[in-house]
């Protein structure tokens, strides 16, 4: 925990830790294949749509 504010702050944990609990995520697996095929600002912007439609 201490790593990941250390790394993120503690504004920027909070949200990573509701993402990563809420989605059926799994981050280990992502850390072994990497991020998708695609660009920063494409990962922005599905990282912010998303979740607006699951409500």
């Amino acid at each position: 925990m201490q790593a990941l504010i250390g790394g993120l702050g503690l504004v920027e944990a909070e949200p990573f830790l509701a993402a990563v609990s809420r989605d059926k995520f799994d981050y280990t697996e992502w850390r072994r294949t990497g991020p998708p095929g695609l660009s920063i600002d494409e990962i922005a912007l599905a990282a912010t749509v998303r979740p607006h439609r699951q409500r």
